[in-house]
């Protein structure tokens, strides 16, 4: 593909702020989408986690000081962001699905994303992010689906203080 992926500067490295997660994919399934990802165009294959309903500016402009970078593992929260009515009217706006808007969100913000799936047309999908940008508005209609209880996923620790400054 002839797409060049936006880079985040983690110290001296520059690391595409698009990629492809493998997270809970054994090796028959991961192997060929993999193969599948490096031919459309991804150049980091990973896992690392962020969702679009949790507000993490503290955390990013951190990591940003600091010279690294925050990675973005199921940041389409296991395709539940697919049923927000927000996402989804952005995405209607630009002419592509919720998860890309999320995407989109999430590199706009120098956040490296990396998207988990199965499926070589979702993998295309995901990848195809790069043109079109969010506008300042719609940046804040995504900022503002944070809630109180912090993400769509409950596996992690509610008892940690992710914007404290």
């Amino acid at each position: 593909m002839s797409k060049r992926v936006p880079a985040v500067r983690s110290g001296d490295v520059l690391i595409p702020a698009l990629g492809f997660g493998t997270w809970q994919l054994d090796h028959g399934t991961a192997q060929p989408l993999v193969e599948t990802a490096l031919e459309i165009g991804y150049r980091h294959i990973d896992t690392a986690q962020a969702y679009r309903n949790l507000s993490q500016k503290t955390l990013i402009a951190a990591a940003h000081a600091a010279g690294t970078s925050i990675t973005a593992w199921s940041p389409l929260a296991q395709g539940k962001v697919a049923e927000d009515p927000v996402l989804i009217a952005i995405g209607q706006a630009h002419g592509k699905a919720p998860g890309q808007v999320t995407l989109r969100w999430l590199i706009q913000q120098g956040v490296i994303a990396i998207p988990r799936t199965k499926t070589p047309a979702r993998i295309a999908e995901n990848f195809d992010v790069l043109d079109f940008a969010l506008s300042d508005d719609e940046m804040a209609a995504v900022f503002a689906l944070a809630r109180p209880d912090g993400r769509m996923g409950n596996w992690l620790d509610g008892a940690y203080s992710w914007d404290v400054g």
